[in-house]
């Protein structure tokens, strides 16, 4: 009997196949086993040539190796090398030999799957896809899976029109619906909107219009055709004999460039005028004058400038009007010096007349009376120079000096000013009956509204009297107020007042000097066998006269015969000196108070220049002014 005679060997022998089966299997490696029954299947890599097939399986029980599996997008794969012939296992048969099977073909590769979208035309615009991906002219390629369906949308700019597609299966100008089988290419075509530009000419003068850039050139080339939208910048030139008058249309206007932005069909006209210029005369200077011109229309204050035709000749003629200036020549339109000027008039022409205003020096003297004198309309600045009148004398004794005041004035021009030149006080010959000597006239400069711009104070008047009543008068003073309590004078005047007069019981004193607003003092004291009293000096609202004489008609030799103050507002004179006029009166002579010597006291003075020279006492004789500018 045979080892597997008996059942129970034979399924021992079964289980032991079984067991040998299951190690060989435990051991299959890189597509082929050792020990096992089975050929273990081998893939083959990616893009690369087809797995090897496995091995044949060893001696056993088992059924042969199979050859191994295509790889995807691989090559045929080898044919698995046949299994050696099982060796016979304690109580089996010997193994059948492995098949030599050859592995599969590999699959073919993945196909290219870019969609490519390209802009074309002169036009702008946008195209964008249903999937993300496509935003061109920005992002104009992108990946997508293969057989994968892509809606393109284009989008003209403002300026521009979509006129279709091409490539992918596309055309006309909705959407491109295209589906991604391989590399696909989308044309996407944009053109510009086209516009037209023309340019005319009007007027009655000629000329030329170019455009930037180029394409007009009118009167040849008048219109073009651009995109919409564009910036074209207009330059227009006139021909010789013409002018550009300006530009309509397109929103332009005036003379220069014209840039318009063509939006939709646009005309813009340019207008030029022939054969007509302008010729304007101007005025400089700091002098006054006129322009008159041959042919007549050129009438400067009146008329200053004259449209004439291309070529015109024109005579200029300049003069000068008023006091002060003078006519110091032309410039422009090919015109100097101080003839004529004659021009050809081919072009907008300017010419300018120049008056200047004369450096002059005027002097006014004592009239006896208030003058005036009117400053140059062209006078910038003007100097007063003012001198006070000299105050009587008395024996060897002189009347007081008047002031000297001097300031400059600017914003006189073309004014006229009040002038009272001062007169020089009466003197005293009869000594011997102890006379005064008058007091000296203020002179003084206002405006029209007696305001003052420069008061100079007159010289008080002198006594000659047994000592200690003998003394010159008092000097004109710089100050505001006349001299007082100095020297035997009495109180002077203050803020424009006249100034007081002696003060002596029985006796005829000097009355005060008049100031600018009010009269001096006059005598009240004194019996009627010395005559009237004297009187003071007037103001100079009141016309500025000097004090005037009392009467010694009818009465006892002893009467003392008076003298009559300087012209400008000095005080009359009776034995004791009178005071001099001014901006504030000068107080007269006193003779009663202890210690006085009796000359009369000098008039104040004012100076409202910007620049100043004041001197106290410099006059001698009457008063005087000089103007200088």
């Amino acid at each position: 009997m045979t080892l597997f005679s008996s059942l129970g060997a034979r399924r021992l022998a079964l289980l032991a196949v079984v067991f040998v089966i299951g190690v060989a299997c435990a051991k299959v490696d890189r597509g082929w086993d050792d020990e096992g029954s089975l050929a273990g299947a081998n893939t083959g890599g990616t893009d690369s040539a087809g797995g090897r097939g496995g091995n044949g399986g060893k001696a056993g029980s088992g059924t042969a190796g199979k050859g191994g599996s295509p790889s995807n997008g691989g090559s045929v794969g080898e044919a698995g090398s046949a299994g050696e012939a099982g060796s016979t296992s304690p109580g089996g048969a010997a193994g059948s030999a492995g098949e030599n099977t050859a592995g599969a073909a590999g699959a073919p590769p993945l196909p290219d799957s870019t969609l490519t979208v390209s802009l074309a035309g002169d036009g702008t615009g946008v195209v964008k896809s249903d999937l993300p991906g496509i935003n061109c002219g920005t992002t104009c390629s992108a990946d997508f899976a293969p057989d994968t369906q892509v809606v393109l949308t284009a989008t003209p700019a403002a300026n521009s029109t979509f006129t279709g597609w091409s490539g992918g299966g596309c055309s006309g100008t909705g959407t491109c619906t295209t589906v991604i089988s391989d590399a696909t290419v989308v044309k996407a075509t944009f053109t510009s909107i086209k516009v037209t530009l023309t340019v005319a000419l009007a007027g009655t003068g000629s000329g030329a219009v170019k455009s930037a850039p180029v394409g007009i050139d009118c009167g040849t080339t008048c219109s073009q055709t651009v995109s919409l939208g564009a910036s074209i910048q207009l330059t227009a030139t006139p021909t010789v004999g013409s002018v550009f008058t300006g530009w309509s249309g397109g929103g332009c206007t005036g003379t220069g460039a014209c840039t318009t932005s063509v939006t939709a069909a646009t005309s813009v006209t340019a207008t030029f005028t022939i054969s007509t210029q302008t010729l304007t005369v101007l005025g400089a200077g700091t002098g006054t004058g006129g322009v008159t011109s041959v042919p007549t229309g050129i009438n400067c204050g009146t008329e200053c400038s004259k449209i004439v035709n291309y070529g015109t000749m024109v005579t200029l003629t300049a003069a000068v009007t008023g006091t002060g200036s003078v006519f110091a020549g032309w410039t422009g339109g090919g015109c100097s010096g101080t003839g004529t000027c004659v021009v050809t008039v081919t072009a907008a022409t300017q010419v300018t007349a120049t008056f200047t205003c004369s450096t002059n020096t005027v002097t006014l003297n004592y009239t006896g009376a208030i003058t005036s004198f009117t400053v140059p309309t062209c006078v910038t600045a003007l100097t007063i120079d003012a001198y006070g009148a000299q105050g009587g004398s008395s024996g060897t004794y002189l009347g007081g000096y008047g002031a000297r005041m001097k300031g400059t004035f600017s914003g006189l021009g073309g004014t006229s000013l009040k002038v009272l030149v001062g007169g020089k006080g009466a003197d005293a010959f009869d000594t011997g009956q102890q006379g005064g000597g008058s007091g000296g006239g203020g002179t003084f400069v206002t405006n029209a509204a007696n305001s003052p711009q420069v008061v100079a104070g007159g010289g008080g008047g002198a006594i000659n009297y047994s000592s200690p009543y003998t003394t010159a008068g008092l000097g004109g003073t710089t100050a505001t107020a006349g001299l007082a309590g100095a020297g035997g004078a009495a109180a002077g005047g203050i803020n424009g007042k006249g100034g007081a007069a002696c003060v002596w019981t029985g006796w005829h004193g000097g009355t005060g000097g008049g100031g600018l607003l009010e009269n001096g003092v006059g005598s009240s004291s004194g019996l009627v066998s010395y005559g009237t009293p004297y009187s003071p000096g007037s103001a100079f609202v009141n016309g500025g006269a000097g004090g005037l004489p009392g009467s010694c008609a009818g009465v006892l030799s002893t009467c003392i015969a008076g003298r009559a103050g300087g012209f400008g507002g000095g005080g009359a004179a009776g034995f004791t000196g009178g005071g001099g006029g001014g901006y504030s009166g000068g107080g007269a002579g006193e003779y009663s108070i202890t210690g006085a010597l009796g000359g009369g006291g000098g008039g104040g003075s004012f100076n409202g220049g910007t620049v100043q020279t004041n001197t106290a006492a410099t006059r001698i004789g009457n008063g005087m002014v000089i103007f200088s500018y």
